[in-house]
């Protein structure tokens, strides 16, 4: 059985394994959302992911990524709860479109599964790491 709980500062380092196994850069944990999830099963912590809120109504979820030691179908199953649960705390928020950005075919069909609409396609997503201690 599928659970979910907010993502833990003590996660971080297990997490940047996975980030790293699938030829991520590591975010720094100060720019994590305070609204992450973590899914996980009796065995296996499965996946996590984070909703960002804007200013505006829009949210964004983004740095989801999966357990890859964790079996496919477990990690299909965390997928589907994680994104679920993530758009049902940008309700609360009154959020009224929700924005991510993907390559992964599999994340993809999971996204749209859960009612996400395709916009741009063959995009790519750059990331500006300021060096330490720029303010």
């Amino acid at each position: 059985m599928i659970q979910l709980r907010m993502f833990e500062e003590r996660d971080y380092p297990i997490v940047c394994e996975w980030w790293l196994a699938h030829g991520w850069p590591l975010p720094p944990i100060e720019s994590l959302s305070e609204f992450g999830m973590i899914a996980y099963d009796e065995k296996y912590l499965l996946c996590v992911g984070w909703l960002y809120l804007t200013t505006g109504y829009w949210g964004w979820l983004e740095w989801i990524v999966v357990n890859p030691d964790a079996p496919m179908k477990r990690r299909q199953t965390g997928l589907k709860s994680l994104i679920a649960r993530l758009l049902e705390e940008a309700k609360v928020f009154k959020i009224k479109a929700v924005h991510c950005s993907l390559k992964s075919p599999g994340l993809i069909r999971m996204h749209q599964k859960a009612g996400f609409l395709i916009g741009d396609t063959g995009m790519t997503n750059l990331v500006y790491p300021f060096p330490e201690g720029a303010t």
